[in-house]
């Protein structure tokens, strides 16, 4: 018997209020004793909402603002160690996780970013009215070039990136790019056609499915290790089309080390992800701005039909298991896993 939680659950009971139980903290998962006093309630997080203090006694909150710091941009308090450029240079991001150092570099000299909150902006980075973006989060980063104005022509972006040690770029039967781990043994994602957003598909507040879609297309420069994106010319000249459009890059979820555990999905493919155990339930999604909610049961081994709740983007989605869901006007059913992956990476349910 845990003297902890049986007194948690002692003094939810004669509170009449949920006592959370900080010793079972960990990144991901939160701990509470129900207002009843016989039963706990776990919420877990699809990504870190704390990181343990650099000496390891006890978390500090995720917190991904960004502030200048040693001659360097860099989050407050995030997994693993990311660092942007300041300006007048070229050296964009360094990443540093378990799975090893990536860096990513622009292609000319970049100038001095616009810091909004977890937002680094480098204003016409790519020529006039195209801007760079860095956004950080709990666990990497996400790239996105931003087209302010429509193009008078074609447009091609390079990004050169030097991936941790032991990673490469291959490719499929199809020719398609792929991302190779243990020196080119095992394929880890397919790097897919980057999503072209644009202004009402990419607000984060509009209505689901809304606004035109496009693509990008992704290859691998002759023997270098640079990616080079190529918009989609038809889309962008497209009168429906409102700008500015956002093409999504890169993201440091391709070689993060949840990429060998969960599925990796581009979001025109959310459809077809799977996890580690079976769900089923009603979920509504849309692939193009993350914007998710809905319910799924697990049949997990690990936690036997445990009903759980989830709302909010794919990025950052919240499950709450144990509880009964709230209706979800805009579900439909569907018996296969509820997808577990946006445009930036993968997760899964508890």
């Amino acid at each position: 018997m845990d003297k902890v939680v049986e007194a948690a659950k002692e003094k939810a009971g004669k509170t009449g209020k949920r006592v959370e139980i900080p010793s079972q903290r960990t990144e991901t998962t939160t701990v509470f004793a129900n207002p009843d006093g016989k039963t706990l309630r776990m919420e877990l997080h699809a990504q870190p909402i704390r990181v343990k203090k650099a000496k390891g006694n006890g978390f500090t909150p995720i917190d991904t603002t960004l502030v200048e710091e040693n001659g360097v941009i860099k989050p407050k308090a995030v997994k693993g160690d990311l660092t942007l450029s300041v300006g007048d240079d070229t050296a964009l991001v360094k990443s540093k996780s378990a799975q090893g150092t990536a860096e990513i570099a622009a292609s000319g000299k970049l100038p001095k970013p616009k810091l909004a909150g977890n937002a680094a902006t480098y204003q016409s980075a790519y020529g006039e009215d195209i801007d760079l973006v860095v956004t950080v989060t709990a666990t990497g980063f996400r790239q996105r070039i931003i087209i302010r104005e429509r193009p008078a022509g074609p447009l091609t972006f390079r990004l050169p990136v030097d991936l941790p040690t032991g990673m490469s770029y291959g490719k499929d039967a199809a020719g398609q790019p792929t991302l190779l781990a243990e020196d080119g043994k095992k394929k880890i994602a397919d790097i897919r056609p980057a999503p072209l957003l644009d202004a009402v598909a990419a607000d984060g507040n509009g209505p689901i499915d809304a606004g035109k879609v496009g693509k990008a297309a992704v290859g691998v420069e002759q023997d270098t290790s640079t990616l080079v994106f190529t918009p989609d010319v038809t889309f962008l000249a497209d009168p429906a089309v409102s700008y500015p459009v956002t093409l999504m890059a890169i993201d440091s979820d391709w070689w993060e080390p949840s990429l060998g555990n969960d599925t990796f999905v581009n979001s025109l493919n959310t459809r077809t992800a799977t996890t580690t155990a079976a769900w089923t339930g009603s979920w509504w999604v849309s692939p193009t701005t993350g914007r998710c909610a809905g319910a799924a049961t697990s049949a997990s081994t690990r936690s036997p039909r445990t009903p759980c709740c989830w709302a909010g983007r794919l990025t950052t989605p919240t499950w709450s298991c144990g509880t009964t869901c709230p209706t979800t006007a805009a579900s439909s059913s569907d018996p296969a896993s509820p997808p577990v992956a946006s445009p930036s990476g993968g997760m899964s349910p508890p």
